[in-house]
């Protein structure tokens, strides 16, 4: 009945600290994502473009890690041809794996596709006439 009573007050208190460790290291982790900032960046953004211009005067900072922008990335790009603008998604990851996701707009120059329609070409004959 001792051993029972010894087995039982043994687990109580290993249980006791594992959650009191779990708490502590809970309250010590990274739950901060990274801040993205961007400054000034004249880019117009053209079809088919390399995406190197787009990441010019963007930056990305953590309250753990420091500067994490070369963690940076273009999550996506969205055309709005009819206001000849883009809008940028760039995401930014901690090491902890905390995401922070920002946008920005660019001014756009799409290519159209230009219809040529030729003139139809009469007959000599036709014009002889």
């Amino acid at each position: 009945m001792k051993t029972d009573k010894w087995i039982i007050t043994i687990s109580i208190v290993i249980s006791v600290l594992l959650i009191g460790l779990t708490v502590f290291l809970w309250i010590q982790s990274d739950r901060v994502a990274p801040r993205i900032e961007f400054s000034v960046n004249e880019t117009v953004y053209t079809e088919g473009m390399d995406d190197a211009p787009l990441y010019e005067g963007v930056s990305a900072t953590d309250s753990c890690d420091g500067d994490v922008s070369d963690r940076v990335v273009i999550e996506k790009i969205v055309e709005n041809k009819d206001t000849g603008r883009v809008t940028v998604t760039y995401a930014v990851s901690d090491r902890s794996g905390n995401v922070a996701k920002a946008s920005r707009v660019f001014g756009a120059v799409f290519e159209t596709a230009i219809e040529t329609q030729e003139e139809p070409v009469e007959d000599a004959e036709s014009e002889a006439e």
